[in-house]
């Protein structure tokens, strides 16, 4: 395959998963009626902030606060999730379309929430997995994979079989 074809490909794996993941939590803060709750909790612990750091209410100063710090979060967020799909273009063959999805759901399971962990750990930050909890990091995880799979696969079919 193509440099350009793997790194385009990947790239845009990685985003569709990336924000897959960040949508499933906006809805779940959402349906518990607080908003961002999961992204700032999060941002706070990623960017060693103090708990009261990012103060709920409509205090502008408190959400210009929450507003950059999940920001900078989402930023590297989003980018974890590209290099994700950058190097599943490399561990997720493509082939047939299950086999492909059942691959992607088990990269995504295994390397996303290694990497959450790992990051974490080089950082010093807090292992700040309350406001989801472990299975929901492993699902949402496996789940990003799968979307990552499917985005591959029809990357596949496009052109080569290969990516």
């Amino acid at each position: 395959m193509r440099v350009a074809k793997r790194i385009s490909s990947g790239l845009q794996a990685g985003l569709v998963a990336g924000g897959g993941v960040a949508l499933f939590y906006l809805a779940t803060d959402v349906v518990r009626l607080a908003p961002l709750e999961t992204v700032a909790a999060l941002a706070r612990a990623f960017l060693g902030l103090p708990a009261d750091a990012l103060p709920p209410g409509l205090d502008i100063a408190a959400l210009a606060t929450t507003g950059v710090a999940v920001g900078v979060y989402s930023l590297l967020h989003f980018a974890a999730f590209g290099a994700l799909g950058l190097l599943a273009t490399f561990v997720v063959p493509a082939t047939s379309f299950w086999a492909t999805l059942g691959r992607g759901g088990l990269f995504g399971g295994v390397a996303a929430s290694l990497l959450f962990v790992g990051a974490r750990t080089v950082t010093g930050s807090p292992f700040a997995v309350e406001p989801i909890g472990v299975p929901s990091l492993l699902l949402v995880n496996a789940a990003a994979g799968v979307l990552m799979a499917m985005v591959l696969a029809v990357h596949a079919a496009d052109g080569s079989r290969e990516l």
